[in-house]
């Protein structure tokens, strides 16, 4: 059959894909994978075969638009209370509408692409709606796949889609009748510890990939000491700005560990890190997947691809959150006792040394977090899951 793949574009959002489009191409599957022009290196280095469709958005803008509280200089709400109150108004009403101009932008050029491709299955990332419209007018099924904690693909999900003002009207405008929830099965990549299932929701094995490179020399040899990996991926310091990195004050509290630390970066981060002291190895541009094998605890603001890769490799975890849905992965991977989510506003040298601590003192975490990895190990795998998208489209 043939299957088109819709991302958004962000890299990390691209990797959570690639797995399943390679289950896809070794089960003889004729595939290709959309995204606006900022993914499409990304969706290439990963041997795929790319489709530049749709705009790329200035999501830094659209955030401070949605959001206006998660950028530098603005008053974050004071407790989760407070987020929420905001969340049942105006901020609610506001982030929704961003939510969809930034999923329905790539729309236009998704649905003449499978027009005229025909596929016979539309898979879609949970931020490109654009996607289901896709699949919905040639009239094959529609599938998202979901990328953080959420409730698409649950009766609450479907709720809140009929509920958005102007939502089904997108369909509408290409000849699509849709009420309720418009996709015909929702992927989880997430543990059920995590996030349950629901009937129109289906699990699927996390297979990690961060992207290609060649495997450092010094990953070769076993680590001589407890190794802590500390990260703020590629985009979080983009999206919510260079106030919220706490690298310096991470380096600072594992000051007096007798482990090994590794600060890994991406492109153009490396001035964020700061001066280091000796004996803190600093690497760029190496996929979290090399790390993890030998990680013993890592350090990160909350993303969904890492926390998933670390969680994969069985490794406790210290989240630093800022963004609304970093928030939420963050709180429900503490939720499962392997790891602790400390928000980025309270996370000064004190806060951080007292959590690590606890992470590499107490057993419990890392008992939870080999159940996690279990957890994930026992989901379908893609190969698996590609068997029930033969199914659906019959």
């Amino acid at each position: 059959m043939k299957v088109l793949l819709v991302t958004p574009g962000w890299p990390t959002h691209v990797f959570m894909i690639v797995p399943l489009a390679w289950a896809l191409r070794v089960q003889g599957h004729e595939v290709r994978v959309a995204s606006p022009p900022s993914g499409i290196d990304a969706v290439v280095r990963a041997g795929l075969p790319a489709v530049e469709l749709g705009p790329d958005i200035d999501l830094l803008e659209l955030r401070r638009r949605a959001a206006r509280y998660e950028t530098a200089g603005n008053e974050k709400p004071a407790d989760e209370d407070e987020v929420r109150n905001r969340l049942a108004g105006e901020d609610g009403s506001r982030i929704m509408a961003v939510w969809q101009e930034i999923s329905f932008s790539a729309t236009e050029d998704l649905v003449g692409f499978a027009r005229s491709w025909r596929p016979d299955l539309v898979v879609s990332d949970s931020l490109v709606a654009g996607g289901l419209v896709a699949g919905r007018a040639v009239g094959v099924p529609a599938v998202r796949h979901l990328f953080g904690i959420d409730i698409l693909g649950t009766e609450a999900g479907e709720g809140l889609l009929g509920m958005l003002p102007g939502y089904h009207d997108r369909f509408r405008q290409y000849g699509v009748e849709a009420t309720g929830d418009p996709a015909h099965l929702t992927l989880s990549p997430f543990p059920p510890s995590m996030q349950p299932a629901a009937p129109a929701r289906l699990p699927m094995r996390y297979i990690p990939y961060n992207g290609p490179a060649e495997l450092p020399p010094w990953l070769l040899e076993p680590a001589e000491r407890p190794r802590t990996v500390v990260t703020w991926g590629t985009s979080s310091a983009w999206s919510a700005g260079e106030h919220t990195v706490r690298i310096p004050q991470v380096v600072e509290a594992l000051a007096d560990s007798d482990g090994e630390t590794v600060i890994t970066v991406g492109r153009k981060q490396r001035a964020l890190v700061g001066e280091l002291p000796p004996g803190v190895r600093l690497v760029e541009n190496v996929p979290l997947h090399f790390l993890m094998p030998s990680c013993d605890l890592l350090v990160h603001p909350g993303g969904a691809s890492t926390m998933l890769t670390a969680a994969s490799y069985g490794v406790p975890q210290l989240t630093v959150p800022h963004l609304n849905e970093q928030i939420q992965d963050a709180e429900a991977h503490a939720a499962t006792g392997a790891g602790i989510c400390l928000p980025a506003e309270r996370a000064d040298v004190p806060e951080l040394r007292d959590a690590l601590k606890a992470l590499r003192g107490d057993p419990a975490y890392h008992r939870a977090a080999r159940r996690i990895r279990a957890e994930i190990e026992q989901q379908p795998s893609p190969v698996r899951i590609v068997r029930v998208l033969e199914e659906l489209v019959g």
